[in-house]
């Protein structure tokens, strides 16, 4: 789970702690420095541990989600990921629809960090969100014959930007696969600092004639709205993964590009817990898991945070045994937790009731046995996001099935890139990898195959 990616992930991308985004843009006011002014206002407040400075800057919404303690806590733990901020490297700007978002790119010890500011016209902070950053623009061109293409899709309320990328002389009609991220604000590549998973699939599989669409998450583009939506307890994962997906398989029906073959729809992480339940509306070819949950988000949360405490030699035990403590009381609230109840999210791991309350309906392993499409699970053995253990669950249930596959591999990660051990750490995903060719010919195998 995503996008996602040790402390980070439980702060950022489970949790939507610092929300981001707004609307379409729009032509940029002549006079930015009043607002870079003040983003990098903020970024020296997060240096100096100055929270109530920045949580002084924010407008109503803002500070009824999220607090100058939830905040520390958010950059104490980003801190023991990606190490001290080292240096400001490239900042930018846009409008989107009445607010103006600043972004600043740090390089930290261990990688490089988004800040990215949104402002409403009257300069308060609307929105705030610490992303993983791929640092300085990466002009690696797509590998021979295979071309790229920027799309958009979606509703008029939540367009969405993407890139087709599509083998430059195959039989056509060309398979189309559709690449569905993890939990939080993720790009269209899944990037996770240097790592960039989901342009690993998609160049591979154009290598081998397989057509790919990977799209911005709404999350990633619109995530001040989707705040909006949490704190008003409207946001499920329909809203944060779904409802998007089912519109791109749509859209890659009919390309114009080549003539669009059998569509597929590809799971990372959340996503891939998500392809049951998307195989109920998708009516695809067929569907692909990778790195897929069993169990509930709020017991794999606790598995994770358990794991990395574990890593943590810094932090001294009493307090560590505090923040687990912490982290075992807010699970527990949402196992008990209820249709009518109105928990703070602060104390549901960050998340709102009725995205607790939608997944506690749905049983991921039950809906992949209820599926009859095709189906290819692949899963990392060295995952400690989703444990192996998730895998067998899934392999154990769709025993027998002649149209489910399912592979593991020693040596891969939660996403899917080699290293040694037992299991991953999060510097893996800092230090950078590839998807290995092996898992690219499994994935183009099954496609062929159905």
């Amino acid at each position: 789970m995503k996008r996602w990616h040790g402390i980070l992930a439980l702060l950022l991308a489970f949790c939507l702690l610092l929300p981001m985004g707004c609307g379409k843009s729009t032509e940029a006011p002549r006079d930015m420095e009043p607002y870079y002014d003040r983003a990098e206002t903020v970024l020296t407040a997060f240096c100096e541990e100055d929270y109530g400075a920045i949580t002084a800057l924010f407008d109503a919404t803002m500070q009824q989600t999220l607090g100058t303690e939830r905040l520390a806590e958010a950059y104490e733990g980003i801190k023991k990921t990606k190490g001290a901020f080292v240096k400001e490297v490239a900042r930018a700007s846009e409008v989107q629809e009445d607010y103006v978002v600043v972004v600043l790119t740090c390089l930290h010890e261990n990688g490089y960090l988004d800040l990215r500011v949104v402002f409403d016209g009257e300069k308060r902070i609307s929105g705030l969100q610490l992303l993983e950053s791929k640092g300085p623009k990466d002009t690696t061109p797509p590998p021979q014959g295979v071309l790229e293409k920027e799309v958009s899709f979606g509703t008029e309320a939540y367009s969405l930007k993407g890139t087709l990328s599509y083998p430059e002389s195959a039989q056509e009609p060309v398979p189309v696969v559709v690449l569905v991220h993890g939990s939080g604000p993720c790009d269209r590549d899944e990037s996770v600092g240097p790592t960039r998973p989901f342009r690993d699939i998609a160049w591979g599989l154009g290598q081998r004639g397989i057509a790919v669409l990977r799209y911005d998450k709404r999350t990633y583009t619109y995530a001040t709205a989707c705040a909006v939506e949490v704190a008003a307890d409207r946001f499920t994962v329909r809203e944060e993964t779904m409802d998007d997906a089912l519109l791109a398989v749509e859209y890659a029906r009919h390309l114009t590009e080549f003539t669009p073959g059998p569509v597929y729809l590809l799971g990372h992480s959340l996503g891939a817990m998500l392809v049951p339940r998307m195989a109920e509306e998708a009516d695809a070819a067929g569907y692909i898991m990778l790195a897929a949950p069993a169990q509930p988000l709020e017991d794999l949360i606790l598995m994770q945070y358990t794991y990395l405490l574990s890593l943590d030699t810094a932090t001294p035990q009493v307090e560590k045994d505090a923040q687990l403590a912490s982290v075992c009381a807010q699970v527990e609230n949402i196992k008990r937790l209820e249709p009518g109840d109105h928990q703070m999210n602060k104390d549901l791991l960050g998340m709102n009731p009725a995205y607790l309350l939608d997944l506690k309906e749905y049983d991921p392993v039950t809906a992949a046995v209820a599926m009859t499409q095709p189906l290819l699970i692949l899963q990392g053995g060295r995952d400690y996001q989703v444990p192996l253990s998730d895998f067998e669950t899934y392999q154990k249930a769709l025993a027998g099935r002649e149209n489910v596959t399912c592979v593991s591999y020693e040596k891969l990660n939660h996403l899917f890139c080699e290293g040694e051990g037992e299991r991953s750490i999060p510097q893996e995903y800092i230090a950078g990898g590839s998807v290995p060719d092996y898992v690219i010919d499994e994935i183009a195998s099954f496609i062929r195959n159905h």
